[in-house]
């Protein structure tokens, strides 16, 4: 599917996991602590909107990622 680049782009895991440079298991990790925002489209179904995730990461005070 191809969309346009200034468009909202909803992404699965692993689509985001793959742009940020992280596990699938990482993405997931920090939706579940509310690090980044996701958007559960049916019970098995979680989508990622990347504009949302950047605009998270710039709010936060770590950047968007932080030490454990």
């Amino acid at each position: 599917m191809k969309t346009d680049p200034g468009s909202d782009q909803l992404l699965t895991a692993g689509e985001l996991a793959a742009r940020l440079g992280v596990a699938v298991s990482t993405v997931r990790r920090w939706a579940r602590e509310h690090r980044i925002p996701s958007l559960r489209l049916s019970r098995k179904v979680v989508r990622y909107d990347i504009r949302a995730v950047e605009n998270a990461a710039l709010r936060s005070p770590e950047g968007g990622q932080r030490d454990v």
